[in-house]
């Protein structure tokens, strides 16, 4: 064997090594996410395509294998970095139990080692299938309703239009559908767009192999968001139907299962005349086995690279990772603090006199929240408030803050303005709220509402559920509460609802710390 054979085979020896420590060590840190994630894809049908995107990507990353071996051994310092940012992320995460950060924070660590072990060049070979394990993860619960609040609210309508065509009463209100003897909610029905996901991923790996202009491509991708808000409405309209004829059962069991099926089949289906019409709309007609390459990525084979593969900015990053594996930061010791309960929340609140009542249990069986109070005040001017808070403990992955931003269009709410401001009050302090008019049919409402985590108010859910992760480290805390009150608007007297709602803010902001926590 002749030195540079003898170059090789250690460089390969390290190289195995390397990755067999690294795979060790990213195992006891993200063990307990991941395992969620996979009992996620085994339970939920929107997220069901995660396994087939992860072998997807594990396939591309086998046909680059050239590309890739002819890439390591060009680092750039910035791998660290981006690995370090990963970790920060994995630790803050982990201690508030915020899983879905957490495994995004592992596609962050493996992007870092990736360019820590190659470069630029090596990342460019990995960003895709990287993605396409970004959209393994479901999405949080906030985003995903902002993204599909529309959408869905078109299947909802589109499937009790398909109902009544077949001259069944049908009568609809947010995502809610009145039937005869049932009431069918699209989300329980459903789950929402549980076809939407699972076929932009189909699009965007057909995009992928699709040879064809970008523009192609992209038709390709966005196509798939109308053929699954209409197969969606389609099996809403279904279901409906068989609620009608064959009973209830038809919407929970294996007909429903079996039914949600045939159609995701016929939804994958109708993507292939759209690649068909893009192909013909090419200058040269590729034939069908030319449609997509699936051919190998040719490269600088492995011997090239020599004993360059174990970089310092790699062992850098081998470093960081196992000084968190070995500290196993994930031990979730959170504090729970102690505060007085919403059953001993005052029945005045200076001339605001309450009436107390419950949520259902199904309700309360979805919010989760460990203490919540719902009451109705009414002022000595006649005025009336509807106050309601939750409050949390812990905002887990089982549970945490729903936004009135998804609840109230769910209930068939219209939100006609938005915005969020800052409300100074009469103490001097000043509280960061939204501030909604929705309406229903003839009702018209002006709502506040804020998250009250620590001291701080937010009325930015996204930044409220950010600092969780900072406060979570800092004070191992993730206790928080909605804040919710709302009133009614007469004759389109916006500015008179406005003071109603002012004036009770006041009173109740000197009291609030009693009951949720600074």
């Amino acid at each position: 064997m002749n030195q540079r054979e003898t170059m090789e085979k250690k460089a390969l020896l390290i190289t195995i090594g390397y990755s067999i420590a690294l795979i060790m060590l990213l195992s006891l840190i993200y063990y307990p996410s991941t395992k969620y994630l996979i009992v996620e894809w085994m339970s939920n049908d929107e997220n069901s395509h995660g396994p087939i995107l992860v072998l997807i990507a594990l396939y591309i990353v086998w046909k680059k294998r050239f590309l890739i071996s002819s890439h390591l051994g060009n680092p750039s310092w910035y791998g660290p970095l981006v690995v370090l940012m990963g970790l920060i992320l994995a630790v803050g995460s982990m201690q508030g139990d915020i899983v879905k950060v957490t495994n995004y924070s592992l596609i962050i660590v493996l992007a870092g080692l990736a360019v820590s072990l190659g470069g630029r060049q090596l990342i460019k070979d990995f960003m895709f299938p990287l993605f396409l394990l970004f959209m393994t993860i479901p999405l949080p619960y906030l985003i995903n309703v902002l993204l599909t609040r529309k959408l869905q609210m078109i299947s909802s309508e589109l499937g009790a239009w398909i109902i009544g065509l077949f001259n069944i009463p049908v009568f609809l209100e947010g995502n809610v559908i009145e039937l005869e003897n049932y009431t069918l909610l699209v989300e329980e029905a459903c789950s929402g767009l549980n076809y939407l996901y699972s076929l932009v991923s189909i699009g965007i790996i057909w995009s992928y192999f699709f040879k064809a202009p970008r523009l192609h491509k992209v038709v390709l991708v966005l196509s798939t968001i109308p053929i699954a808000v209409f197969m969606n409405g389609a099996r809403v309209g279904v279901t409906g139907i068989l609620v009608n004829t064959s009973g209830i059962e038809v919407a929970e069991g294996f007909m429903h299962e079996f039914e949600g099926l045939v159609i995701f089949l016929a939804t994958c289906l109708l993507l292939i005349p759209i690649v068909w019409l893009l192909t013909l709309l090419q200058k040269t007609r590729p034939t069908f086995a030319e449609i997509f390459d699936f051919q190998i990525d040719h490269g600088k084979s492995f011997a090239g690279i020599e004993g360059r593969v174990i970089t310092p900015t790699a062992l850098v990053g081998l470093g960081m990772i196992t000084l968190v594996s070995l500290t196993l930061v994930n031990n979730n010791d959170l504090v729970n603090i102690q505060r007085t309960r919403f059953s001993d929340f005052p029945a005045v609140l200076g001339g605001w006199k309450s009436k107390t009542d419950n949520l259902p249990s199904i309700i309360q069986d979805v919010l989760k929240a460990d203490d919540y109070y719902l009451g109705d005040f009414n002022g000595t001017r006649g005025d009336a408030v509807n106050l309601y808070m939750a409050y949390y403990d812990q905002q887990l992955r089982q549970k945490a803050i729903h936004s009135p931003l998804v609840c109230l269009p769910g209930s068939g709410w219209v939100i006609e303005n938005q915005e969020a401001v800052a409300l100074r009050l009469n103490n001097g302090s000043t509280i960061r709220l939204n501030k909604l008019i929705i309406n229903k049919e003839s009702d018209k409402q002006l709502v506040y509402y804020w998250i009250q985590q620590q001291g701080e108010s937010f009325s930015n859910d996204f930044i409220a559920r950010a600092t969780l992760i900072r406060n979570a480290l800092i004070d191992k805390r993730t206790d928080g509460a909605l804040i919710r009150m709302t009133t009614a608007i007469h004759e389109e007297d916006v500015r008179s609802s406005e003071e109603t709602l002012n004036a009770f803010i006041n009173e109740l902001a000197p009291i609030i710390r009693n009951f949720i926590p600074n």
